[in-house]
């Protein structure tokens, strides 16, 4: 078993209830209120998207809603269980066992995306790359983290009370200036960046979480 897969695993099995719950929370009276994916619908729309991949789909919740939006997007995740339960609770989209940080996608896809699974991966430059070869000409990519300088990250980090470090299971933490120059020296451009949270209206810097979405460039550096 991989480093990542070891992490992820772990992880999951912290969070194994949390996942569709998160969901829900997304929506208020059956209405969509959630920030982030009402921003990746919007990118898609604008920019046309009509395939998509959804890295770390977990139990495919999202990946199933994009679906019934009309896109066609495939769910990958590096752990079998989550796999099997995507295919049973969510089914309909495609779901792929795949490691991404080390294999390419199974197909090409207009965008992929991928929330609040970075920070768990060893090698991003390696994810990204596989990203970047796995998308057509001016495809979309889409990040999500939480921020390393939003005041009650950067406390709880100081102070050891940060509780994925404890977990292990955050290998890497992010700024947004971390994320521009990861999507840069990989190929893309930067299309949009954003962050969710009570003090993201006052900086992006004190975001909660942050986000950034980057199209593919007709060459990447070697």
């Amino acid at each position: 078993m991989s480093k990542a897969k070891q992490v992820y695993e772990k992880y999951y099995d912290h969070y194994k209830d949390e996942n569709e719950t998160e969901f829900k929370r997304m929506f208020k009276n059956g209405v969509l209120k959630d920030t982030v994916l009402k921003a990746v619908i919007k990118a898609f729309k604008k920019r046309e998207v009509k395939s998509a991949c959804d890295i770390g789909c977990g139990y495919g919740f999202i990946t199933s809603f994009l679906n019934r939006q009309g896109f066609n997007v495939d769910g990958a995740d590096l752990s079998e269980t989550r796999i099997k339960r995507a295919k049973h609770l969510n089914p309909g989209p495609k779901y792929y066992l795949l490691d991404a940080e080390n294999n390419k996608l199974p197909r090409k896809y207009d965008a992929v995306y991928s929330l609040n699974t970075i920070e768990h991966i060893y090698e991003f430059d390696s994810f990204l790359k596989n990203i970047y070869d796995s998308l057509n000409d001016n495809g979309l990519v889409i990040l999500g983290t939480p921020n390393l300088l939003a005041p009650r990250t950067r406390l709880r980090v100081l102070l050891g009370r940060e509780h994925n470090m404890a977990l292990k299971t955050h290998i890497h933490f992010f700024t947004m200036k971390n994320l521009r120059e990861l999507l840069l020296r990989n190929g893309f451009e930067v299309y949009q960046c954003f962050g969710t949270g009570k003090l993201s209206g006052l900086s992006l810097n004190l975001s909660g979480n942050i986000y950034i979405i980057g199209i593919k460039k007709k060459s990447r550096q070697k």
